[in-house]
């Protein structure tokens, strides 16, 4: 059965997100981005644009973490902690 404390759950525990990043996260969830190797990183940009607009026009993209919408970011983060998880 999932968890359903989703006020403590990071993500991936409802079926229907719910859970709103602190300020916090979003700045651990912005250097966690920062710190993926390129061929994750690619993998960032998608998330995103599947999400909104965004035009990447050279090798690198600044993302305003605060203009991305809460299932975006819960989204970068399920991605993100799944890279970064020790196997």
């Amino acid at each position: 059965a999932p968890d359903q404390e989703c006020v403590t759950c990071v993500f991936g525990c409802c079926s229907e997100p719910t859970y709103v990043l602190t300020y916090e996260e979003k700045k651990k969830l912005s250097k966690a981005i920062e710190q993926l190797p390129v061929e994750k990183a690619s993998k960032v940009i998608q998330i995103i644009q599947k999400n909104m607009d965004l035009s990447v026009g050279s090798d690198e993209v600044e993302i305003d973490i605060d203009s991305l919408n809460n299932d975006t970011l819960l989204e970068l983060q399920k991605y993100v902690n799944k890279c970064t998880q020790p196997r």
